[in-house]
């Protein structure tokens, strides 16, 4: 009998142990719809030139496409078209002509801002940029800080292209379903991009399985003597 009520104690300790640590969640934050509003200064150009060739390919030159080209970038994010305007953040990573028959690029790279309550946040760009488009659809396939596990779509749209030179300037407007730390203000915060925040608010759940082990050990531990 004694070694069955010293099994039954030792049972009543795990499910307590177990319902505890299922309890345990992460803080993944409210969810949030996010629409931000930016423009991207793609300067290929000069001393000074935030976008530069690492790879060039043997056909490049002889595609219409010009295949092959891979441009590491560190470009301005700014609240204006102008170079001059409010930075907001960087444009870090690179793209890269995809395709032989028209001008399509690979986006890979990261928004990362640095501006109020986006400071220190990213969100991640990935997909194809038809760049010859005036208008063009880019994926959102995630983000950290204020945009985690952010999912969405970048409209681009260029405002500018200097044909001797190269640089542009295009102008994009994102939008984003994501979650963000739940001490993070919903209004659109003074001097930051974007508009339309909007919160499903946040509570706390006790997940099923938890309650069954709870009950378990309560039934064990308190009415099983």
């Amino acid at each position: 009998m004694a070694s069955l009520r010293a099994s039954s104690v030792w049972v009543c300790l795990f499910l307590l142990v177990a319902a505890v640590n299922g309890q345990d969640d992460f803080d993944i934050g409210e969810e949030r719809k996010t629409h931000l509003n930016f423009f991207f200064h793609d300067i290929v150009s000069g001393p000074n030139a935030t976008a530069v060739a690492i790879v060039q390919s043997s056909v490049m030159n002889s595609t219409a496409g010009r295949f092959g080209l891979v441009v590491m970038v560190d470009n301005a994010l700014t609240e204006g078209p102008n170079i001059s305007s409010k930075l907001i953040g960087r444009a870090q990573g690179f793209y890269a002509t995809a395709s032989q028959g028209d001008l399509a690029l690979l986006m890979t790279m990261n928004f990362y801002f640095i501006d109020g309550v986006y400071n220190g946040s990213t969100l991640a760009i990935l997909g194809r940029n038809s760049a010859a488009s005036q208008t063009r659809e880019i994926s959102v396939v995630g983000g950290t800080g204020y945009f985690r596990l952010a999912q969405g779509y970048a409209i681009a749209k260029t405002g500018s292209w200097n044909a001797t030179s190269g640089d542009a300037v295009v102008e994009y407007d994102v939008y984003v379903v994501h979650k963000g730390p739940a001490s993070a203000s919903t209004s659109n915060p003074g001097g930051a991009p974007g508009s339309g925040q909007t919160s499903a608010g946040s509570r706390s759940t006790v997940y099923f399985p938890v309650l069954l082990l709870l009950q378990a050990a309560y039934f064990l531990c308190f009415l099983g003597h």
